[in-house]
């Protein structure tokens, strides 16, 4: 880890008193160094998928120096949420036997949450295991395939009453909403009383009072 902040103080004295965003972010720095190497053999995270889709399963499979080691035998088993146990078969992948990955396919039959575990042996020496679980049929359809579907967005448009501008047509945009934006009404505020008719009004109730006491002899 590398953090050049020669200046990391100037963050803590712009933080509020009651901020320990600083004082987290160096305990949780000193807790990450402080933690131990990853484990030799390891199953790579596996992609979303659904049932009946095939899965690809790589394992990392690394001695204890962390060198690859693409002569070690692979043995898989994939737990299901049933319960049952299964064995896939993997083997070394043929255009990068020196980085010590293994490949195995697999497919699922049902949704939930499977297991997978991976025991390395080198000769009769049991070179290390690893497991981790994923998740089957518990995929974010919108976020499976994320990139720009134009398509869908053109059909949006149309039916919005819109259109579909790319990235490089900005000043379009611009010109777009300057055309559609309505008119701007000038609001111009005046005080009510700052007229004829106000200063009229007001001269009128003021003699019809002074008449009305003078009627009725009030002072």
């Amino acid at each position: 880890m590398v953090f050049t902040g020669e200046a990391s103080w100037r963050w803590r004295m712009l933080l509020p008193s009651a901020d320990r965003g600083y004082e987290t972010f160096w305990r949780q720095a000193v807790r990450w160094l402080a933690l131990g190497a990853g484990d030799p053999v390891a199953v790579l995270p596996v992609a979303a998928a659904a049932p009946g889709d095939p899965l690809a399963l790589r394992v990392a499979v690394r001695d204890a120096s962390f060198q690859p080691m693409p002569d070690a035998e692979l043995e898989l088993r994939i737990s299901g949420p049933d319960g049952r146990l299964q064995q896939v078969a993997a083997a070394a992948d043929t255009d990068k036997q020196s980085s010590g990955l293994f490949s195995a396919s697999f497919t699922p039959a049902q949704p939930g949450v499977y297991k997978v575990t991976a025991r390395a042996r080198r000769g009769s020496a049991d070179a290390g295991t690893a497991s981790t679980s994923f998740l089957v049929g518990g995929a974010d359809v919108e976020m499976t395939d994320p990139r720009m579907n134009l398509p869908v967005l053109n059909r949006l448009a149309a039916a919005s009453g819109g259109q579909l501008l790319q990235a490089n047509q900005v000043s379009a945009l611009l010109e777009a909403l300057r055309l559609n934006a309505p008119a701007a009404a000038l609001a111009a505020r005046r005080d009510l009383w700052h007229n004829g008719w106000s200063l009229g009004m007001i001269i009128s109730m003021l003699a019809a009072e002074w008449l009305l006491r003078r009627r009725w002899g009030l002072k």
